[in-house]
């Protein structure tokens, strides 16, 4: 047994199609029950007021495939919004987990700006140090022998 389901997607634009018994304007929208998809149709939100834009019934293999597309549309929506879900939930996880070995990490120890230790840093600057030392060690022997030359 089949279910029915239904549902309506609104064009945002005004057609000229028939008034409503109000005169108000009626907007095109298309339907997607079980019965009807794809169908579109003239409908006042105020008043209930509808009548068919289009002539024939969806019949055949058409119908089939707008309600494969519908049903594998809603499908994909789910999937999506359950991935949403998941990505929140391990967002949550990682913030906690951040937060925990924060909490249990010793004060001393450096952390660069996106959480990490700085062991990369600190081999980077012991280089930057022996060099400055040799470079300081170097122009001190160069003006030392250049005074002991000139004083010769």
């Amino acid at each position: 047994m089949a279910v029915s389901q239904s549902s309506s997607s609104v064009t945002s634009h005004p057609f000229d199609g028939p008034p409503c018994h109000c005169s108000r304007r009626t907007f095109l929208v298309m339907a997607w029950t079980d019965a009807n998809p794809g169908r579109r149709f003239y409908k006042c939100y105020l008043h209930g007021f509808f009548t068919w834009a289009d002539r024939e019934d969806p019949h055949g293999w058409q119908k089939q495939s707008l309600l494969e597309a519908r049903d594998q549309i809603r499908r994909l929506r789910e999937d999506k919004k359950s991935l949403y879900n998941e990505i929140a939930e391990l967002e949550k996880q990682l913030a906690l987990q951040a937060t925990t070995e924060r909490a249990q990490r010793p004060e001393d120890e450096e952390i660069d700006g996106q959480g990490m230790p700085n062991l990369v840093y600190s081999d980077r600057e012991k280089v930057m140090r022996q060099l400055f030392i040799l470079s300081w060690g170097g122009f001190i022997s160069t003006t030392a022998i250049i005074i002991y030359m000139l004083k010769r």
